[in-house]
C-alpha cells in the first residue's frame, strides 16, 4: 500500500479489517474467550472504519473540512492500523485450518495456538488503541447524517 494516502489507501485498510472480522466470525465457534475478544474489537473497528470511510467519500466531507493536520492524523492511524491488521492476518491464516475440522493434527495446532495467547492478548491492545484512535476522529465529524 503507497502512502500519498487517498480514499483507495483507506479503502484497503477496510477491505482487510472486514476480511480479518468475516474470518474471526467463521472461526468463533470453538474458539477460546481470547479470540472471540479480539473478533469483538474487529467489530468495533469495522463499524469505526466504515463512517470514515462513508465521510471521505462524500464531497462535503467534514474530515476534510478540518484541514490537512486531521488528515495528516488520520494518514498515520491508518499506517498504523496496517501493520497491526497484517500480523493479525498472518496468524488467522496460521490457524485458520482448525476451525474447519478436528483431526489429531489440528488437536496440536489447537494446543499451539493456546501458546499464542500472549501475541493474541498484544493484538488485541493494539487493536483497541486503534479503535480508541478512529473512534476520536469519527466524534470530530460530528452528528453524521449519511
Amino acid at each position: 500500500m503507497s502512502f500519498g494516502f487517498s480514499i483507495s489507501d483507506f479503502i484497503t485498510v477496510t477491505q482487510l479489517a472486514l476480511q480479518l472480522y468475516d474470518s474471526c466470525y467463521k472461526a468463533v465457534k470453538e474458539a477460546p474467550v481470547e479470540f472471540l475478544e479480539l473478533c469483538n474489537e474487529l467489530a468495533a473497528l469495522k463499524f469505526a472504519l466504515d463512517h470514515i470511510r462513508t465521510d471521505l467519500q462524500r464531497p462535503e466531507s467534514k474530515i476534510r473540512s478540518h484541514g490537512e493536520d486531521r488528515f495528516k492524523s488520520l494518514k498515520s492511524i491508518t499506517e498504523n492500523l496496517y501493520v497491526t491488521l497484517l500480523q493479525l492476518a498472518k496468524l488467522v491464516d496460521k490457524y485458520r485450518h482448525v476451525a474447519r475440522k478436528t483431526t489429531t493434527a489440528t488437536l496440536w495446532t489447537k494446543i499451539r495456538w493456546t501458546t499464542e495467547q500472549g501475541n493474541i492478548a498484544k493484538l488485541r491492545s493494539r487493536l483497541t488503541t486503534h479503535v480508541g484512535a478512529l473512534n476520536l476522529v469519527v466524534s470530530s465529524i460530528g452528528k453524521f447524517v449519511p
